[in-house]
């Protein structure tokens, strides 16, 4: 955040200061409901910021109180969390962590694998790697990722998805066969060598940008028509959180902790 030259009402609480933040399961964590109301928290790491046992289900759900008793008090809590590394799609410690949490994202380096399906990347030398960051295992939203690339001057910056090469190609087949059900279209995908579990999530997410759906009137039946011009997606621009009304924040006036 210094970095970018953005850090303005951020403030970093660290265990170096000469009044250091208390842990979540010291008697002193209510000091946290003191920062100014509506600030966004951020604990880096879960870990480091208490000292019971990260395995046991009942130490942890004890912690994860302590936070949603923050988050109802009107703050925004981010915790930074790892993985194990031998795999990125689950959470270390106990199942308390993810099971008490409201919102989960992950970011993860990975390469296109068979089947469009993202795999980790393990080799460190790889500097062409793509990183995947969006939802993981929960969510109160709609699920949705991005693709990142590193960039060492700056950070991370967007990439393209590794998957919109498959998409333009399913794209391509459905312009040469014309108007199809979705359950054909899904199972002539065997021929870009796509399962028709994975085509039919494919197809869930072309929509609005490759192809339209309309609905046929009878159960569960729906057409696929290619879109013929460009894409019809709506702007990343002027896209808007569901739970975000305008007027509501204002950011330039949030302040956010790093602890």
């Amino acid at each position: 955040t210094q970095r970018l030259g953005e850090a303005d009402n951020v403030h970093f609480w660290r265990v170096g200061n000469e009044l250091k933040p208390p842990k979540l399961d010291s008697a002193e964590w209510e000091q946290y409901k003191e920062l100014p109301e509506g600030a966004v928290l951020v604990f880096d790491t879960l870990r480091a910021s208490h000292g019971r046992d990260e395995n046991a289900s009942n130490e942890m759900a004890s912690v994860m109180e302590k936070i949603k008793e923050l988050r109802d008090s009107g703050f925004t809590i981010i915790l930074l969390h790892h993985t194990p590394k031998n795999s990125d799609k689950i959470a270390k410690g106990s199942t308390a962590i993810v099971d008490l949490s409201d919102h989960i994202l992950n970011l993860s380096r990975v390469r296109k694998a068979k089947e469009g399906e993202d795999i980790l990347v393990l080799d460190d030398d790889d500097e062409d790697a793509i990183y995947r960051f969006g939802v993981r295992e929960k969510t109160r939203f709609e699920p949705h990722h991005i693709y990142l690339a590193l960039n060492p001057d700056r950070g991370f910056e967007l990439a393209p998805d590794p998957e919109e090469g498959i998409l333009k190609g399913m794209h391509q087949m459905l312009m040469g066969s014309g108007v199809l059900q979705k359950t054909t279209f899904a199972k002539d995908c065997k021929a870009l060598g796509l399962g028709e579990k994975k085509a039919r999530n494919l197809i869930d997410r072309g929509i609005g940008q490759f192809w339209k759906v309309d609905s046929t009137g009878q159960k569960n039946t729906q057409l696929i028509t290619a879109i013929q011009f460009g894409s019809s997606a709506t702007p990343i621009e002027s896209d808007k959180l569901p739970n975000c009304p305008d007027g509501e924040l204002e950011p330039d006036k949030q302040e956010s902790f790093v602890i």
